[in-house]
């Protein structure tokens, strides 16, 4: 997904897109979505980074963590010589910093990666079009992770006789054409512990000899493959991984019985699984304890075919089961006792079929968003183990319900809601609930601006919560209103959310009171330099920033060099 151009169009796509998106490629959004960031800020904070990521001007992230990881983007048609400078900047802080062991290059120049130092252990290269080839990675001999996206070409990087013999970690996203060799190519790489390829735009193909590859990596931990091991040759090559503990593929067909099959793996991702495919496993995977069957083709059929004994988590979700399939999982004799996470998401679940979980007595996280057609009714039968809940686009929360929630599970740890029914009047109800919600640690709300909810001033009434969180949501300027007395909150985290210009300063002057607070997030509300002067002067231990889509100038920027303790910054 490529929006470099246009920072806000992705949030017009479907939210079930965006989910499916993140799921098939592990990227961030933020590796896409680029901001602006003053070069004199950047040499400011040089000094004490130990890593650092670079974007084109005028669009440039920053972040730095103490991992020893430096990035740098390098690609820049509009302003050549800004270019030239951040490039040649980044590349004085890497010999000034030889503890850097980490690189990320986004469209590198043909010349940069030969002037990388050879001591590098960990190099990541986002390509482009004009970037076909990543040849001069070669002559970093020392490379133990190597990862690339967008590729159209390798080059010789991979081919036999290549020097990059001590790679442990390989990882090829996107690549826009799988060579013809590369699989024979990647039998030579025997330390390998971890492989991922995805191609682009959908699984590639394979033959039958293209898997004997498999044979040389026995030290192979996680593989990651976006196509289909459909063939013999395929099912017994990967079956031959006696340390395999991670397998992600499109669909997987199963041999004839083998107790000992398999026995290391710990997590197995089916992408496109049938109720064929479960239905044809003869024997359980031992040590099997995740399941992932995300937007597959899976019923209650095939979900009552599951034979793992030993299985505590199961992804479920986007399989439009329903009711059925709820049976089918909480009828399991395999899953009442061993099953502790459960997401069954996109279900169109029923209250009938939520209240069959509650026979799943060792269930302790439960995702169940966006099922539209649970009612209020449907949390008065959860398994009374639940300390985890996730419900968003869940539309039927009243305050009733919630304290009808926290006289069922005082114990919550965790609940996120969205989209939800709370109502002002019900202010002394969701008191009363979180009252009781006394072990509750995280909190995230989701409210679509339907209000300007009054019950947000009760939150402080959650002594123990850590983390809070409100997207969406119309923000009063009493929010976060005596929340100083909230001693064990650490990360507040405000995005997407409407409030006048004027309330924003005494909203902000309110979240700087609570004294521990070590991460804060203020995306897309209109952040000015005037709040980034409120919080600099009072949160002085933060340790993690966000002002993605702000209205913060250079000078506001420069205000957070007095922040000494931050490890992260994003100003997108």
């Amino acid at each position: 997904l490529r929006m470099d151009n246009a920072p806000g169009s992705w949030a017009t796509l479907p939210v079930t897109v965006i989910q499916e998106i993140s799921q098939v490629f592990p990227l961030s959004f933020q590796w896409k979505l680029l901001a602006r960031v003053n070069l004199s800020f950047r040499r400011v904070i040089y000094s004490r980074l130990s890593s650092l990521e670079l974007r084109p001007s005028p669009f440039t992230l920053i972040k730095h963590e103490p991992s020893n990881h430096l990035e740098v983007n390098t690609n820049n048609k509009n302003q050549a010589r800004e270019e030239e400078e951040e490039e040649s900047l980044s590349l004085l802080f890497l010999k000034r910093h030889p503890t850097v062991n980490r690189l990320t290059i986004h469209f590198p120049r043909e010349t940069t990666i030969a002037t990388l130092p050879r001591n590098l252990k960990g190099l990541c290269l986002f390509l482009d079009s004009s970037h076909p080839a990543v040849d001069g990675v070669t002559s970093l001999v020392s490379l133990s992770r190597l990862a690339i996206f967008n590729a159209t070409s390798l080059g010789s990087c991979l081919s036999r006789g290549t020097t990059l013999t001590n790679l442990t970690s390989l990882e090829l996203y996107t690549l826009r054409n799988i060579p013809a060799t590369l699989f024979q190519d990647l039998s030579h790489f025997n330390l390998l512990q971890v492989l991922t390829i995805f191609s682009a735009p959908g699984p590639f193909t394979t033959v039958p000899s293209d898997w004997q590859f498999l044979n040389s990596l026995t030290l192979l931990r996680d593989l990651r493959l976006y196509t289909a091991a459909d063939s013999p040759e395929a099912v017994q090559a990967i079956f031959s991984l006696s340390r395999l503990a991670s397998l992600w593929l499109e669909t997987l067909t199963f041999p004839t019985p083998n107790p000992h099959v398999l026995a290391s793996v710990q997590s197995l991702s089916l992408m496109s699984c049938s109720d064929a495919t479960l239905k044809e496993v003869p024997f359980s995977l031992p040590g099997l304890r995740q399941l992932q069957l995300r937007q597959s083709r899976v019923t209650a059929e095939g979900l009552a075919a599951i034979k793992e004994v030993g299985l505590r988590s199961l992804v479920a979700s986007w399989n439009r089961s329903g009711e059925e399939g709820a049976r089918a999982v909480a009828s399991s004799s395999q899953f009442q006792s061993t099953l502790t996470s459960l997401d069954f998401s996109g279900n169109v679940l029923n209250d009938d079929g939520l209240y069959l979980f509650s026979q799943l007595t060792a269930l302790t996280s439960l995702k169940i968003s966006d099922n539209s057609q649970l009612t209020e009714a449907a949390f008065s039968h959860l398994p009374p183990s639940i300390i985890h809940i996730n419900a968003h686009g869940f539309s039927n929360l009243t305050g009733r319900t919630l304290l009808d929630l926290s006289s069922q599970l005082d114990h919550l740890c965790s609940l996120s809601i969205s989209g939800c029914g709370l109502k002002n009047v019900e202010t002394q109800l969701i008191s009363d609930a979180f009252v009781e919600l006394q072990s509750l640690k995280t909190l995230e709300v989701r409210d679509d601006n339907k209000g300007s909810p009054a019950w947000f001033s009760e939150i402080k009434m959650l002594k123990r919560l850590k983390t809070l969180q409100l997207e969406k949501c119309s923000l009063p300027a009493s929010t976060f209103e005596g929340f100083h007395v909230m001693s064990e909150l650490r990360h507040v985290r405000i995005f997407y959310c409407k409030c006048r210009q004027e309330d924003l300063q005494q909203i902000v002057l309110n979240v700087s009171k609570v004294s521990k607070l070590t991460s804060l997030e203020l995306s897309s509300i209109g952040a000015t330099d005037k709040e980034v002067e409120i919080f600099v002067s009072r949160l002085r231990q933060l340790k993690r920033l966000n002002l993605y889509d702000s209205n913060v100038t250079d000078e506001g920027v420069k205000l957070l060099a007095n922040l000494q303790n931050l490890v992260e910054i994003d100003l997108r």
